[in-house]
């Protein structure tokens, strides 16, 4: 296989010796917390005793009421210092556990506390979910993800334990969220809201914006940094909320900024009573809710994308500071060394890593990897099955072909908010019209009696969304799902998300939302578009323009295609089928496969799976949801799911069942839930069938580096590479590198660096093989290109049954009906 490049390196370092924890003792002890709670306590006080010089380590069992710890020391001695720490939270007495040895799970727990123990003395400081702050550069926070890697070997014991580290990192915004509001509001000082009403709505709409998002902040009368959520907006000014100390929270941060050098390099400029709206933000290890001015506040993850080589070098700045602490706590724990090496391939001699293109572009490169490219299968004008390797909008714009599922003919209803301009919302449906027919999709037909406003006041969002579920319901009471479809436009916030779908669900309707940004963008494009026809019909901009506003109306055009597809299917009793495109080629190349597509998600209390069922070629088999206690899935659970999913192969002829989970499983009991319940009922259906069972990482701190004479860039889409084995919940599982999307391309910014996804493939009725592995990581890399809301690649990281299985169980756990057949 040729590749454009020498070798790939991964942001993590590998223990060249085996981590070997000797002559430790075992103590149980059984703890009156949750199971978080008990974490958190142990953690703080095993890494400030491996600090201080001692061994230790400890293993956490999750119980009905509580938790069971076992405490692995060095030094007998020792616990005391537990007993007098956890004195408010353990339930009788320490047991001497003989013979024990530190497990698998013992020794993973030590290289964690080994590393954050390393942080800790680098000057980093936990801010919570995984964040450290750099103490260098308090734009930075770095992020870690610890693995102990299994190797066998034939000698005893049989398996040799390595520890992998990996590092990244995030960037602070350097502007605080004052900053940002007011350069969007287009104004230098806050005061000139005192007493401007249509600003303070506008300003209150932009703050609505920013609900859900990380936040950096400071805290306390010595001023900590902590990290918290935005969960809300109150639309005061600074100087009218008063705290309980009689205080402003005004009068409380010009305070602090007058006196503390933290609180002043943080806010940057003085902060000012007129500060517009408040925010309720949630910290990280608190329960109660706190209220911020804009100006002590910081997003998380702002856009910056570092390019590869750039990121490549912090990292490997951060690496190094990190690295050396962890060599010499190790070796005052355990008089050995220990040394470390990047993982790194070489292309020329590792079979660890493959391709398999998820998108075709007619590019050089992917020309000589044409074998490797997923290939489509779509519908020519006379209805035949035409394959190809082109990306939908080609395929449909320039090509001449159809979707697979043919062409459709609906009548859009529009719902739309009071605030927009009638003319600006023809311009942008007819725009859309005339999209959908150029790609070849069908045809969308608008009457102006199919537009509806909703009042819509960001100062009074509660009447706002009683406008918007009204206008819903009484539009799409009298019209037929088998003809009409909504589109919705709505703010940026997620309670319009959750009033749109839940009333279109209802009445049986789904739904294509647009954001207000979206169509504020979109028309931007539009107007200059006109404006360059005018002045230079053949200027360089337009075309530019023109691609821009293609992007966005082709990723609308496609939602409302395959959308009302599934609902009109719905309505007619059946999901079964194709929708925009299927493959050329059975994902396992034999076609005897079901991909099963599990979500389970919870929100607000509530919780709900949803199961989507594909069949190899990526036809929709079925839909399944099931409403949840908890986020763990019980045997029952499985049961009920798994006799339908094994029914429906064995009336096709699939005999192996590949679940593809978003996100790993809560709990051991889960993962043995699902193969007791797979096997009774392959018993009781007299089928031989075969279970997989794939977690799908989609947010892992895993980057990946194409190197080439000592450049560093990304890798091509669809590269994949076999990690390591490991343990996981007691079961033995593999992980495999997929790079199944890459950064989005900009004039104004950089790439950035490609986020690739881990599948971690579990062992449960077999051991895999290497190449059992690769195969796994070709066939979710073909169910990639399944993304029937993106014509423009029609490529996405999350394969199509996870896709849309996250869409639903995520409708499903915020109370919102979902019907599936």
């Amino acid at each position: 296989m040729v590749f454009p490049y020498e070798s790939l390196t991964l942001n993590g370092i590998r223990s060249e010796e085996t981590i070997e924890l000797d002559s430790f003792e075992c103590f149980e002890a059984t703890l009156k917390c949750d199971y978080s709670e008990c974490k958190r306590r142990l953690h703080g006080l095993f890494i400030d005793m491996l600090l201080d010089g001692k061994p230790t380590t400890y293993e956490l069992v999750k119980l009905t009421d509580g938790c069971l710890a076992k405490l692995y020391v060095k030094d007998v001695d020792t616990l005391n210092n537990v007993k007098e720490r956890l004195k408010d939270i353990l339930k009788g007495e320490l047991k001497r556990v003989e013979g024990e040895k530190p497990s698998y799970f013992a020794i993973e727990t030590f290289f964690d506390l080994l590393v954050d123990a390393a942080l800790r003395e680098a000057g980093f400081k936990y801010l919570g979910q995984g964040k450290f702050l750099d103490p260098n550069d308090p734009s930075k926070y770095l992020k870690k993800r610890t693995i102990i890697e299994i190797v066998e070997t034939s000698g005893t014991p049989n398996e040799k334990y390595h520890g992998i580290l990996f590092i990244d990192y995030g960037i602070v915004n350097q502007r605080t969220l004052a900053d940002e509001l007011l350069e969007k509001l287009g104004i230098d000082d806050f005061h000139l809201l005192r007493d401007d009403e249509a600003l303070r709505k506008k300003c209150l709409e932009l703050a609505h914006s920013y609900e859900g998002s990380s936040v950096l902040t400071l805290m306390g009368t010595d001023v900590k940094y902590v990290y918290g959520e935005i969960t809300g907006v109150e639309p005061s000014f600074s100087r009218d909320i008063v705290l309980p100390n009689g205080q402003t929270i005004y009068n409380l941060w010009i305070e602090r900024f007058r006196k503390n050098e933290v609180v002043k390099r943080f806010v940057g400029t003085e902060p000012s009573e007129w500060e517009y709206p408040l925010f309720k933000v949630r910290i990280f290890g608190r329960d109660a809710e706190f209220t911020y001015p804009p100006s002590l506040l910081r997003i998380f993850g702002v856009p910056q994308r570092p390019d590869p080589s750039t990121r490549w070098d912090n990292i490997v700045k951060l690496v190094r500071i990190v690295e050396e602490n962890i060599k010499r706590i190790y070796e005052n724990l355990t008089g050995k060394s220990i040394h470390f090496k990047y993982i790194k391939y070489k292309l020329s001699d590792t079979d660890a890593v493959g391709i398999k293109l998820n998108f075709y572009t007619g590019s050089n490169y992917e020309k000589v990897l044409k074998n490797q490219v997923v290939k489509l299968r779509y519908k020519d004008k006379n209805g035949n099955e035409k394959p190809d390797y082109a990306s939908p909008i080609v395929a449909f714009s320039s090509r001449g072909l159809m979707p697979y599922a043919g062409k459709i003919k609906l009548i859009l209803t529009v719902i739309y908010p009071s605030s927009l301009k009638i003319g600006e919302l023809k311009e942008f449906v007819q725009s859309l019209q005339s999209y959908f027919s150029n790609f070849n999709l069908g045809d969308i037909e608008v009457y102006d009696h199919e537009c509806h406003s909703y009042s819509y006041d960001p100062a009074n969002l509660s009447e706002s969304l009683t406008s918007l579920e009204r206008t819903i319901q009484k539009t799409l009471e009298v019209r037929d799902p088998h003809r009409y479809f909504p589109l919705i436009i709505i703010p940026d916030n997620e309670k319009f998300y959750k009033a749109s779908k839940e009333v279109a669900s209802m009445k049986g309707f789904h739904s294509q939302l647009v954001n207000l940004d979206t169509f504020n963008k979109t028309f931007e494009y539009i107007k200059k578009i006109k404006e360059l026809e005018k002045r230079n019909p053949k200027a360089k901009e337009r075309k530019t323009l023109e691609n821009a506003l293609g992007s966005l109306l082709s990723e609308i055009c496609g939602g409302i295609y395959a959308e009302f597809l599934i609902q009109k299917s719905k309505n007619e009793g059946s999901l079964s089928g194709p929708l925009t495109w299927i493959l050329d080629k059975p994902a396992d190349q034999e076609g005897k496969s079901m991909y099963v597509g599990l979500d389970v998600s919870t929100k607000k209390g509530v919780a709900g799976a949803a199961f989507i069922l594909l069949d190899p070629y990526g036809k929709l088999i079925d839909a399944k949801i099931i409403s949840l206690r908890t986020e763990t899935l019980s045997y029952d659970d499985y049961y009920e799911i798994l006799r339908y999913m094994v029914s429906m192969a064995r009336d096709r002829g699939l005999t192996r069942i590949v679940i593809l989970r978003d996100g790993v499983p809560k709990s051991p009991d889960e993962i043995k839930g699902c193969l007791d319940a797979f096997n009774v009922i392959t018993r009781e259906l007299r089928y031989n069938a075969s279970l997989d069972y794939v977690a799908v990482i989609k947010d892992s701190n895993v980057r990946i580096f194409a190197g080439d004479k000592g450049f560093k860039t990304n890798p091509i889409q669809g590269t994949y590479v076999y990690l390591y084995r490991m343990k996981h919940l007691g079961y033995y599982a593999h992980e495999v590198l997929v790079v199944a999307s890459r950064p989005e391309e900009s004039e104004e910014e950089s790439p950035g660096t490609v986020r690739p996804i881990i599948l971690r493939i579990y062992e449960m009725q077999r051991k895999y093989s290497k190449d059992d592995v690769k195969k796994i990581a070709e066939e979710y890399l073909s169910l990639t290109r399944l993304n029937f809301w993106n014509l423009r690649t029609g490529t996405h990281k999350l394969a199509l049954p996870i896709k849309m299985a996250h869409i639903l169980a995520y409708m499903l756990s915020m109370g919102i009906p979902v019907k599936v057949t």
